[in-house]
């Protein structure tokens, strides 16, 4: 894993070339029943009403089955797809990773019906495009509802970064 901040990674994979906004989609996976593992699918959600009218981005909100979805992307042929779930990766709660795909395999999320690993390869191989995760480390994943305070805090911090910039295409 790289030690380049998360922003910078996203804003790199969503400004490859300043003069060709990307086709994104944005695809959060979670099951809010255990807690914190549902920050994905919470983040589309809220996602979806502040990128109202954005043409280039399509958000879903996947749930614990984001391999259901791959009709959805197929017809929106995206150029980048951000997975977004919460992950173990042995750190601080709330900490936010960009992770490639040759990465994603050493991340433990467990609530899917498919390994995170065989969705991005499925997507990349055949959707032709490229695939990155936004993983948040949770504190919390016991069954229940509602996310943790460190989660929240990193939830609302990549909204905004992903608002700011997929709006910076919508401007360009």
């Amino acid at each position: 894993m790289s030690n380049e901040s998360w922003k910078d990674l996203l804003h790199q994979s969503l400004h490859p070339t300043p003069d060709h906004p990307l086709k994104t989609a944005i695809v959060g996976i979670g099951n809010g029943m255990y807690r914190d593992d549902g920050v994905g699918e919470r983040i589309a959600t809220r996602l979806s009403a502040r990128l109202v009218g954005c043409d280039t981005v399509q958000i879903i909100a996947a749930g614990i089955a984001p391999e259901n979805c791959t009709g959805l992307l197929r017809r929106f042929e995206p150029d980048l797809v951000i997975l977004i779930d919460s992950a173990n990766f042995d750190a601080p709660p709330g900490t936010v990773r960009w992770i490639t795909p040759a990465d994603i395999e050493g991340i433990s999320a467990s609530t899917h019906t498919l390994p995170l690993s065989l969705l991005a390869n499925y997507l990349e191989t055949s959707l032709h495009c490229h695939i990155g995760l936004l993983a948040i480390q949770p504190l919390d994943v016991s069954w229940g509802e509602g996310i943790s305070l460190p989660v929240q805090i990193a939830a609302d911090a990549l909204i905004e970064e992903l608002v700011k910039a997929l709006h910076q295409d919508t401007l360009s």
